[in-house]
């Protein structure tokens, strides 16, 4: 569970010095960063941040599939990626530690909407030492796309929550998320916006489930 934990903790902000804190046009929360934990010590840290407002909420639910060449992707977040991704480069480039950080691998991990955009912004950056975390993921990608990312980073090293019966898993139905996925809890009859809530905000309660 070392894996998975590093991830969790990047989702969060524990076990990281932040480096740099950048906001993009008020719907995507970048914080980059070096891991201090003892497994991944030193890797550089992109931790992107969940939905927060109504129009992350529209962005979610509304938006169409992107063709790609290895497949197609969720519209929405693949337009947030593309527009700003000239500014995350540079935010890495422009800043010897974390190009120092990068080259000892990249843990990249985000909540809600943050770990779906985590896992294109890996798709994008294609640095094969890479771990992806998603913490309660809507779904994001095709099949076709989905096997494309296992076979670029390693099924193992791309890692999503479900805690309990979050409704927010699993839903678009029309998309998948690859991977290792980790049920946290039992399920029960139902879907549940509180699971996710819980499983967003409460980071000592996802550690208990791991530990």
């Amino acid at each position: 569970m070392t894996k998975l934990l590093a991830v969790v903790n990047v989702a969060f902000n524990k076990c990281v010095r932040k480096v740099l804190k950048k906001s993009f046009n008020k719907t995507i929360d970048v914080q980059f960063g070096i891991y201090e934990g003892e497994e991944y010590k030193g890797w550089l840290t992109i931790n992107l941040k969940p939905s927060h407002g109504w129009k992350d909420w529209i962005i979610n639910l509304f938006a169409l599939p992107a063709k790609l060449t290895d497949g197609s992707v969720h519209g929405g977040y693949w337009k947030e990626i593309q527009h700003y991704w000239r500014d995350f480069f540079d935010c890495v480039i422009n800043n010897q530690e974390l190009m120092d950080a990068r080259l000892k691998g990249i843990l990249i991990a985000g909540r809600s909407k943050g770990g779906a955009e985590a896992l294109i912004m890996a798709y994008m950056i294609q640095n094969p030492n890479t771990i992806v975390g998603a913490i309660e993921p809507p779904m994001c990608v095709s099949n076709k796309l989905a096997v494309k990312l296992e076979q670029m980073f390693g099924e193992d090293n791309i890692l999503w929550t479900c805690y309990k019966n979050d409704i927010v898993p699993g839903l678009p139905k029309w998309f998948d998320f690859p991977g290792i996925k980790y049920q946290l809890g039992d399920r029960r009859l139902g879907l549940s916006i509180k699971d996710h809530e819980l499983a967003t905000t409460d980071y000592e309660l996802i550690k208990a489930w791991i530990e």
